[in-house]
């Protein structure tokens, strides 16, 4: 949610993405709120994609505040693990913005540039590459992986009903 956010209002507002302030501690509860909102519009989408007559919903949890606190739940883990993440596998901080920019939490080995990127102007600041850019690498490729299982075990499940 708080790049999603960042690339819409960054874009609208600055003509380019950067980490903004949806990355930051205040913006938390409108991260969560966006997050919910855009949960309930993929399961009204997907739900009206896959309707079938006489279908009961087999995700169903009971009834709808259950449902609310799953998805309160999951998405409260997504926006704090994606900061969380990001203070480990970025250059750039703004979890105490508007207070203070680019807190380095980390030593500085950790944030030294190995090289630059030179992105078009339109699309932003110079991004470096370094040790906080592996570490990215390697969480996001977790990420995949695990997200793939998941839905390859729901896809393995259904097929075998």
């Amino acid at each position: 949610m708080p790049d999603f956010v960042d690339i819409v209002f960054g874009f609208l507002l600055n003509g380019y993405f950067r980490h903004w302030f949806a990355h930051s501690l205040v913006f938390i509860p409108f991260n969560i709120l966006g997050g919910l909102l855009l949960t309930w519009l993929i399961k009204v989408s997907i739900s009206k994609l896959f309707k079938k007559e006489n279908s009961v919903d087999q995700n169903n949890t009971g009834n709808g505040k259950s449902r609310l606190n799953i998805w309160t739940f999951s998405v409260t883990v997504g926006v704090l693990s994606h900061l969380g993440f990001d203070l480990i596998s970025h250059d750039v901080n703004l979890l105490l913005y508007p207070w203070v920019e680019d807190v380095r939490w980390l030593p500085d080995w950790w944030y030294a540039s190995w090289y630059v990127i030179q992105p078009p102007l339109s699309m932003g600041p110079p991004y470096s590459i370094g040790f906080h850019s592996l570490v990215w690498l390697i969480l996001s490729t977790l990420g995949t992986f695990l997200f793939y299982q998941f839905v390859f075990e729901k896809i393995k499940h259904v097929w075998k009903r």
